[in-house]
């Protein structure tokens, strides 16, 4: 057999623990003759013990009636921002405005290698002032929707 000793906690005195244990009594269901498939001829059933066959009704007993409730679908409003909430219409409009800011002016070169460095640099730090004054604004718009849907 398998050496299970590794440092684990394993030995051979718990292989008797994890294997299934045989049962003196065999519980599986009715034994007799068995049709295809193993299963049991309709003649050859029998109620469980201790349970009893249920009646059979004539048909005649009525189920209850069930009765659902439903809310009327709501009328969808038409137009191109009617089915907005306001604290959607709020993100929007702060986007639209962050959008719609203009750009800093690009420089020219003019030929002077130490001024158009300059110029360069001069006009990344405004890009970069651009991009945090748009984020700014965007963040602003979406904290005002947020808090507008509570």
């Amino acid at each position: 057999m398998y050496d299970y000793d590794n440092g684990y906690g394993y030995d051979e005195g718990l292989d008797d623990e994890r294997n299934a244990r045989t049962s003196a009594q065999d519980h599986r269901g009715p034994k007799g003759p068995r049709g295809p498939m193993g299963m049991v001829p309709y003649g050859n059933r029998r109620p469980a013990p201790g349970r009893r066959p249920r009646p059979s009704y004539d048909g005649t007993a009525r189920p209850r009636e069930v009765v659902i409730y439903q809310e009327p679908p709501a009328q969808p409003r038409s137009g191109l921002l009617a089915n907005l909430t306001t604290d959607e219409m709020v993100e929007l409009a702060a986007q639209a405005f962050a959008a719609f800011q203009s750009l800093p002016a690009a420089p020219t070169a003019t030929g002077d290698l130490k001024l158009d460095v300059e110029n360069l640099i001069t006009y990344q730090s405004a890009l970069a002032l651009h991009a945090k004054r748009d984020e700014q604004v965007r963040l602003i718009g979406s904290l005002a929707a947020k808090l507008l849907s509570k």
